[in-house]
This record gives structure tokens, C-alpha cells and sequence, in this order.
């Protein structure tokens, strides 16, 4: 079950309570009370105290005026000393090695955790209390303070975001609400935007949005219809992508799908993103022809290259298959592959095109477009690296797509010339094509059933778990499962000579020996059971084979070679234990 914000879960408990009776009621808190902790219950017993200052004559809390809180500006005071400790370092004692996390991090005493998390409970109180000035002015330290964990010698712990037990989230819409209800009318649009802006480069689990301060409060904000129409003007004159998503949430709050399909239709150049929201509005209101037009449209205006119009191309491969019209989702394949290559889009395509249209058309221009987008990067150096969630960012294409699309069309000679032109090393990141292109070949030429592959399994399993790098969620959803299946329709697809499979065995057991040498002699310890995998892998490959005594001689020349480094043997030893 998903989240409820805020607003949904106080309607539902005024509902809940609405339809139950004062005994009912009654026998509910009793039983909760029942199955308190005895830690907890002077805390359970204040939160069914009432909140106003009148106690009840069966009220059996001792000194109740010890629960009473003086929630004035003299909060600030205590903020701003608070806020002086964590910029002193006085909660730290010093950085070092956490062997838990595996990772660096700040010791010393760590209950500062419980004094921002009451500090957070009291600007919350002063907010609901009516007081939105100081309650503002509360949340801003906080959050100065809890950014200062993004410098060593501030807040010590593991993840001191983590720690709190506090949601940011619903912390930082309420200091919006603040920012809000604390404005003028006139002022309003700029110091919300400003507060925003302080989260920015901050990675919370929710977006900055108009939304969620909404969502935070029961009550209505006051005058909210001008201030959506202000705030959209306000909105208009910003850039970035922040400001973008503002103004596309305020648009769909103010008007709705036609409010979207008209800033699309007027300025949808320069807000890319509109096109999604246009699309999944329509999606939700199940108007699966509209999603067609708006896609069709979205394809037409962003520029081909940019790498959010595959995304808007995915509204038509939706449309396509809520209308069971598969020459709509052809032409979203076709298109978000255009403008954002990779083995997501390229497959579908390749499994739902005639094969005469595929080897004719498909196949030449996917390459080609590959290759000239790799030429293109070679000749630009001004190309950075890729965010994908940008709105202007360029398509690009790598050596390894490039070699997996040889590879799953059948291509398979094509294939290593071109992986050949890369290094013995640098497989992990799957950046070096024959990390998957070997494994794929290993694979291809086991010819199972009598014998076991326990080390060959383990490394197809890593191969097709971490080589499915900008794959559609389609994909994510079932993670590696899309590799494995496109390798079993080409190994059943392609067929290939005893004299290919000779080729394509002597050329692996080269390739792996450079690997495996190349580790050694480099002392890459941490490698070395990649290395020892390798090896036994291309050990059950040719056992499968009937030549046995060709992989225990190669086994044996690393054995000897390597004698001296005993991190190594472990290594090898483990892997032949497996086998």
C-alpha cells in the first residue's frame, strides 16, 4: 500500500471517527493502551490528554503542566545555540572507518538526533498553533543544520538524514506551508520560490511541489485560486528545471488537461517535460486515442536528438498496446530508439517487426544511427555526461551497444571485431563490451545436458543482471530476465557451422587468458576470483564439449604460472570446488 499524505489520512480518521460511537471509541483506546510498552506509556497517556487546558476529572496524568510547552520565538534562542554546537563540531569526536557500513564517516555523540527531532515536533506545533512567522523561521535553521551533514565534522552517525525520525518530507512541506501562510499575497510566489530553491540539490525521497503543501493541512490555503494564477506568471519569467516542473504541476492544478495541452501546444519547446504530463493525464482518464495525438505531437516539436522524446515515445508504445494496435507501438519503439539508443527499445523492436523489414531496414539503420552518434561524440568534446532526467539532454551511443545489437542480431563475427578493439580490463563497469560478449559466446558454444556449469551460471548471472544498463522498467521490473530470453531467441535463431563455434571457442579462451594475465600481473587482489571464474567457466565450456584434457592443461598452466600468488590459488581452488 502506498503512502497517504497528510490531508487523505486526517479525512479518512474524521471518517473512521464519524461512523463509530463513544463506547466504540472508548474500547479502541483501551485496547491500545493494552498493548503499550511500559517504556511508553507516560507518552500514550499525553497523547490522549486533552488539548485544551481543561482536564478531565478522571484525567490521571501526574502534573500535567510538565507536558505543557511555552512555544514562542525563545525557540529561535535555543535553534540558533543548537545550530552553533553542529557548526563548532561539538558533536564530533572525529572521522574514521565504520565497518558496518563500509564507509567513512563522523564519530562523537550522536543524541543531537533526538534534540533536532523535538526541535522539528515544536515547529511543527507552532505552525498548527497558528504562529507560521516563528514556525518559518524554525524550520529554516533546521534544515540549515541538517544540511551541514553534507560537510564532515557536523552531525555524527551513518546517514544523519537517515537518523532522524522526523519525515523530511512532511518537514519540508510544512515549512513551505509556513513559507506560505506567512507571505503577502504580493510576496508570495518569490519566497516560496525561494524556499524551494534551498532544496534543490538536495536528493529527498519526494519531489519539491505546490502539491505537498496542499497535501500537509486539512485547512484550505488561503487565497489559492490567485495565488496559482500569480504563481504561474511568477513561473513563466524563471528557468531551469525546477522552475519547469513548478509551472507544469500549476498548470495541470489551475486548468487540467486542456491547461496542459495548451502550454504544450504554445511553448512546448521549452518545457519537453509537458508532454509526459499531458500523456499520463490522459492515460489516467483512459482517453487511449488522445495519448496517440499528444504523443505524435511531442515526437513532432522536441528535436529529434534530445534524449527526453524517447520518453514521450513510450506514450505511444502505451497507446499502442491499450488499442492492441502494434503498428503504434512499432513506431514508439522506433522512435524512442532514435533519440535514446539502447537494447530497451532496440529488442521489442526487433521481436515485433517483420524479418524481412528487420534485416532490410531496421537492422542497417540502427547501426547506422549508432555509429554516427559515436563519431559524433568523438568529434565533440563538449558532450558531458548524460543525467537522464534533464529535458535537454543529447542522445549518445557506446563501442558496447554497438557490439550487443551485432550480437543479437545474429552478427556474431561483426560482433568481436569490433569488441577486439578494447582492453583486457575494465569489464566491472560493463563499459568494456566483452563483458558481456564473452559470457554470451560461453554460453552460445555450452552444449549442456551430462555436465554442470555452476561457474558459467554465475557468470551469466552477473552478466545479465548488470548489463542492461538504460533498459526500459519493463525490463527493471524483472531484472536481467530481458537479456537472458533475447539470448535464448538468437541462440535458437542463428545458426552456426562447427568451424564458426571452433572460431568463436579459441577466440574466447585467448581473450580470457589476456584477462586472466593481465589481473595477475596487475595484482588486481580484489579481481582475482573473476579471474579463477573465468577460468573454470571456460573449463566447463569445453568439458561440455568432449575436450576435457585441453581445459585441465589451460587450468594447469595458470596453476603453475602463478604458483607464488597464494590469494590467487584460493581463489582458483574455490572455483574448481564448485565445479
Amino acid at each position: 500500500m502506498s503512502d497517504i499524505n497528510y490531508k487523505e489520512f486526517m479525512d479518512r480518521v474524521q471518517k473512521r471517527i464519524n461512523s463509530y460511537s463513544i463506547e466504540n471509541l472508548r474500547e479502541i483506546i483501551y485496547q491500545w493502551a493494552k498493548q503499550i510498552p511500559s517504556k511508553e506509556r507516560n507518552e500514550f497517556l499525553l497523547k490522549i490528554t486533552p488539548t485544551s487546558k481543561e482536564v478531565g476529572p478522571q484525567e490521571d496524568v501526574q502534573n500535567n503542566s510538565n507536558f505543557e510547552t511555552d512555544l514562542d520565538d525563545g525557540i529561535l534562542e535555543e535553534l540558533e545555540d543548537f545550530k552553533k554546537l553542529v557548526e563548532d563540531g561539538s558533536y564530533c569526536d572525529g572521522w574514521g572507518w565504520d565497518h558496518e557500513i563500509e564507509e567513512e564517516r563522523d564519530w562523537g555523540d550522536e543524541s543531537w538526533v533526538e534534540e533536532i527531532d523535538d526541535f522539528f515536533n515544536y515547529a511543527r506545533e507552532l505552525l498548527e498553533g497558528g504562529n507560521p512567522k516563528i514556525a518559518r523561521d524554525a524550520y529554516s535553521l533546521l534544515f540549515i543544520i541538517l544540511f551541514m551533514a553534507e560537510d564532515p565534522g557536523h552531525l555524527p552517525g551513518t546517514d544523519p538524514w537517515e537518523m532522524v525520525e522526523t519525515d523530511l518530507d512532511e518537514a519540508r512541506a510544512r515549512y513551505f506551508h509556513a513559507i506560505y501562510l506567512s507571505s503577502t499575497h504580493k510576496d508570495r510566489p518569490q519566497e516560496l520560490y525561494e524556499g524551494m530553491q534551498e532544496f534543490n540539490y538536495f536528493d529527498m525521497n519526494k519531489k519539491i511541489s505546490l502539491t505537498s503543501i496542499l497535501n500537509i493541512s486539512i485547512e484550505t490555503l488561503p487565497d489559492f485560486q490567485k495565488f496559482l494564477t500569480l504563481w504561474i506568471s511568477f513561473l513563466n519569467l524563471k528557468k531551469g528545471k525546477l522552475a519547469s516542473h513548478l509551472l507544469r504541476e500549476a498548470t495541470k492544478l489551475q486548468g487540467g488537461i486542456p491547461a496542459l495541452a495548451a502550454l504544450a501546444n504554445n511553448d512546448g519547446i521549452h518545457h519537453p517535460k509537458v508532454y509526459l504530463d499531458w500523456i499520463d493525464a490522459l492515460e489516467q482518464s483512459q482517453d487511449y486515442l488522445g495519448m496517440v495525438k499528444a504523443a505524435n505531437k511531442g515526437l513532432l516539436i522536441i528535436p529529434k536528438d534530445y534524449i527526453i522524446r524517447a520518453k514521450i515515445a513510450e506514450g505511444l508504445i502505451k497507446s499502442g498496446q491499450y488499442l492492441g494496435d502494434m503498428a503504434i507501438q512499432l513506431k514508439g519503439w522506433r522512435e524512442a530508439f532514435f533519440s535514446d539508443p539502447c537494447l530497451g527499445y532496440f529488442l521489442p523492436l526487433l521481436k515485433n517487426t517483420d524479418p524481412k523489414v528487420v534485416n532490410e531496414d531496421i537492422i542497417p539503420t540502427v547501426i547506422t544511427r549508432i555509429q554516427s552518434l559515436m563519431q559524433k561524440d568523438r568529434n565533440d568534446n563538449s558532450i558531458k555526461k548524460i543525467d537522464r532526467s534533464g529535458e535537454e539532454n543529447i542522445a549518445s551511443a557506446s563501442l558496447t551497444l554497438l557490439c550487443q545489437v551485432y550480437l543479437f542480431t545474429g552478427n556474431y563475427q561483426e560482433a568481436i571485431d569490433v569488441c577486439s578493439k578494447s582492453g583486457p580490463l575494465g569489464w566491472t563497469s560493463c563499459q568494456n563490451p566483452k563483458s558481456q560478449i564473452i559470457p554470451f559466446f560461453l554460453k552460445l558454444l555450452y552444449k549442456n545436458h551430462s555436465s554442470k556449469s555452476p561457474n558459467l551460471d554465475i557468470l551469466w548471472k552477473w552478466t545479465s543482471e548488470n548489463c542492461h544498463q538504460n533498459s526500459l522498467k519493463i525490463f527493471d521490473n524483472n531484472k536481467g530476465e530481458w537479456f537472458k530470453d533475447a539470448s535464448t531467441h538468437v541462440f535458437d535463431r542463428v545458426h552456426t557451422s562447427k568451424e564458426e563455434q571452433e572460431r568463436y571457442l579459441q577466440w574466447c579462451i585467448r581473450e580470457i587468458e589476456n584477462r586472466v594475465n593481465s589481473i595477475i600481473t596487475n595484482k588486481y587482489r580484489y579481481s582475482y576470483h573473476k579471474a579463477a571464474n573465468l577460468l573454470v567457466s571456460i573449463l566447463e565450456v569445453l568439458k561440455s564439449r568432449g575436450k576435457k584434457a585441453q581445459g585441465i592443461i589451460l587450468i594447469e598452466k595458470f596453476k603453475n604460472k602463478y604458483s607464488r600468488h597464494r590469494a590467487f590459488q584460493d581463489d582458483l581452488k574455490t572455483a574448481l570446488a564448485r565445479h
